[in-house]
């Protein structure tokens, strides 16, 4: 160690530095009149901490008289550094920085997370006038070190450099800046070249500052960049654009310009084009590595594919355009007077977007169309949709739909907060069912996604309601409530040549479920829910259907099960039963619906409905009674009718067996009368010719003999048996009597 007025020095320099060797020399020059403070170092270490050696440096220089050192001459070799917890191997540093300006013989890493870079160049700043050149490469193959270096040093503008590193896998990049004096010799022009490869795109980027060297502050600046990709989906990939377009297989090409003086506001233009994409933007602002962006601008997108909301939906991408207007204040983000197109929709409204923290999102869209089932499933992340079977001979149980039993994915908006007014004049609910005039408040929430205050017109009714989905240990959680009033009952059924029911129908519902998957939540449902019909039509229910058969039996007609099917199959399809009122109650539970004894009452038949809904897989089991008015054996006629199968095309089957029953108790009853009339007959022929007067009683059915003489005797018994009767199957648990 040598100590003087002007220098410290140590010389053979073998030490450790927490724990790990270090070896060279230091020299200390101390300022003296004009002479500035001077260090020269020379070291060797094969393994050393930057982080902590620079922290050290500056304690030292803090706690006592020394100045930092204006001038430099540093030579270092270290075998493997920690820089901002990178590990960097192979560094070598040979510079020299002074008043004459910068003298950098060699900067290198050989590995630095994967990747490599190296500089070398002198900038001289000693005349009126900075000149020289500088030259860079750099290799990387794993974007995630630089992503961390530069979150290290420049974290208020960290964010969107990060996801754009994130987004490249393999950068090779070739940089040159050189300084000069202007034409008229009093600006310094200052020009950056960069090309290289972003995988496999090409990027050609140059930069041009000109103008006082002591005021940088009102330079003025020019920045030109492409980047051409070979596949367009790479390019979007790289812009942040690959969650919402979808491009094609064609090539691709980002254009930017940025111009104008540094103190002011920058004139941009930038161009985006890929294979079905075209989009540009023209606007003024700044941009602050401290305050991040600032700017107003014109977005438009002539075209673009829209890919579907669902994340995992196959679905074909929606043709859609933009023109709005942009206004960016750091990370706020505002869209007026939006004029879109998705699909055969024309969306207007106004956005505000804040990405400080969780991503905020407010304002108000005006839709002519949207499709709900493809916005909801979007929104939690519902996997794509399982093919479902068709009914067949062979298997006429087919399920209508499958739900699949994979777990929801994150959806669309998840890391949303904030509140979007939707207003539609057409939401699509199902491909032939829509909502009219709709309107809802969307609301996000941590994990949480609900439409609130939802009102429209549904097949001429009127809806009010809400649906909320949230995120929980158990699943995704579900919560409905639903209320329809007036609605048309014939349009809210499937399609068919002659609708199966008619009138104004009212429903009301409240369903919640729990599950990791679309089956397991739609498996777990539960609620309950009441339907109300008013002046209805049920087709096919022909109340006539009872007065043709008893016509047909009359008439000769054998009392044969399936001859009494085939007349009541044909009455019933000539007509509709009318009801003025109709109701029945819904209970949800383990994913099926329902629904207790329906009933209604009309002046010529009754109807009873009861019957289940498997949600799960889609499949209807019903049973439906139609009751006649008449009676005979103190009992009223029924048809059964069943629907069995997936919808929208169960199969229908009638049963007439207590009909055919009823049937021959009417015949029974009427075989009686006959009799008693022809008892009656026989009396009064008996006693015109006894020449006797017939008593009141006689004439009411009743013949005594006259007390004066012996009644004759009466002709031979008849023998009259009842027509066979259909064993009908014995109900379980019940006895059967043998005399009947």
């Amino acid at each position: 160690m040598t100590l003087s007025n002007e220098t410290l020095a140590i010389e053979g320099l073998n030490a450790q530095f927490e724990r790990k060797a270090v070896t060279g020399r230091l020299v200390y020059g101390f300022a003296a009149g004009k002479s500035p403070a001077r260090l020269e170092a020379e070291l060797n270490a094969p393994e050393l901490d930057v982080d902590a050696a620079i922290g050290f440096g500056k304690a030292l220089i803090a706690g006592s008289n020394l100045e930092r050192p204006h001038d430099m001459t540093i030579a270092a070799d270290i075998g493997r550094a920690s820089i901002a917890g990178i590990e960097a191997g192979q560094t070598s540093v040979r510079l020299k920085v002074d008043g004459d300006g910068l003298q950098l013989d060699r900067l290198s890493v050989a590995d630095l997370g994967g990747g490599a870079f190296s500089a070398s160049g002198r900038i001289d700043t000693g005349g009126h006038t900075p000149r020289g050149a500088l030259t860079l490469d750099f290799e990387a193959r794993q974007t995630g070190a630089i992503a961390a270096l530069i979150a290290k040093f420049a974290p208020k503008s960290a964010d969107p450099a990060i996801g754009l590193v994130d987004r490249v896998g393999h950068a090779k990049l070739h940089a040159t800046l050189d300084v000069a004096d202007g034409k008229d010799g009093a600006a310094t022009v200052a020009q950056l070249a960069v090309k290289g490869d972003l995988d496999a795109m090409h990027l050609d980027a140059g930069a041009r500052m000109s103008g006082d060297w002591a005021k940088p502050a009102a330079a003025d600046i020019r920045l030109d960049a492409t980047i051409d990709a070979p596949d367009g989906a790479a390019l979007i990939k790289l812009v942040g654009l690959d969650r919402l377009v979808a491009a094609g297989n064609g090539p691709g090409q980002f254009k930017v310009t940025v111009a104008g003086p540094a103190d002011r506001d920058l004139n941009v233009d930038a161009h985006l084009s890929a294979d079905g994409l075209s989009a540009e933007g023209a606007g003024r602002g700044r941009v602050s590595l401290d305050q991040g962006a600032s700017m107003t601008a014109t977005l438009q997108v002539a075209k673009a594919n829209l890919r579907p909301l669902r994340p995992a939906g196959d679905g074909a991408p929606l043709p859609a355009r933009l023109n709005t207007r942009l206004t960016v204040a750091g990370r706020k983000m505002k869209f007026d007077d939006i004029d879109a197109k998705l699909g055969a929709s024309n969306i207007r409204g106004r956005l505000a977007v804040d990405a400080a923290g969780p991503i905020r999102i407010d304002g108000t869209l005006d839709a002519d169309t949207a499709d709900a089932a493809e916005l909801v499933a979007g929104a939690i992340g519902m996997p794509a949709p399982l093919p479902a079977s068709s009914p067949s001979p062979a298997a006429p149980n087919a399920a209508a739909w499958t739900w699949s039993s994979e777990p929801f994915a994150g959806g669309a908006f998840a890391d949303l907060a904030g509140t979007v007014v939707l207003k539609a004049t057409r939401v699509d609910i199902t491909p032939r069912l829509a909502a009219r005039e709709f309107r809802a408040a969307l609301h996000f929430g941590k994990d949480a996604v609900s439409l609130d205050e939802m009102t429209g017109e549904v097949a001429g009714g009127k809806l009010n309601g809400t649906l909320a989905f949230s995120s929980d240990l158990d699943g995704l959680a579900a919560h409905g409530k639903v209320m329809l009033a007036g609605a048309d009952a014939a349009v809210l059924l499937p399609a068919a040549a002659r609708p199966p029911v008619t009138g104004a129908l009212d429903l009301v519902a409240d369903i919640e479920g729990v599950g990791l998957s679309p089956a397991a939540l739609i498996g777990s449902l539960h609620g309950n829910g009441k339907l109300t019909l008013a002046n209805g039509h049920f087709a096919g229910l022909d109340p006539r259907a009872f007065d043709a058969v008893t016509a047909a039996v009359d008439k000769g007609l054998t009392i044969d099960t399936d001859k009494i099917a085939g007349v009541v199959r044909k009455a019933l399809e000539s007509g509709a039963l009318s009801v003025k009122q109709a109701e029945g109650s819904i209970v949800v539970s383990a994913g099926q619906v329902r629904l207790s004894e329906a009933t209604a009452h009309s002046e010529d038949a009754d109807v009873s409905l009861a019957g289940n809904l498997d949600l799960t897989d889609g499949t209807v089991d019903a049973r439906l009674v139609l009751s006649g008015v008449r009676q005979a054996g103190g009992a009223r006629p029924d048809i059964f009718m069943s629907l069995k199968g997936p919808l929208p095309q169960p199969t229908a089957a009638v049963d007439v067996s207590a009909l055919t029953g009823w049937l021959t108790l009417r015949a029974i009853e009427s075989q009686s009368r006959k009799l008693q009339e022809l008892e009656k007959q026989r009396a009064l022929e008996a006693a015109k010719q006894s020449a006797i007067a017939v008593p009141p009683a006689v004439q009411g059915g009743q013949a005594p003999a006259p007390e004066s003489e012996p009644a004759p005797a009466l002709p031979a018994p008849v023998d009259i048996r009842p027509l066979p009767i259909p064993l009908q199957p014995a109900k379980p648990g019940a006895s059967v009597d043998p005399q009947h």
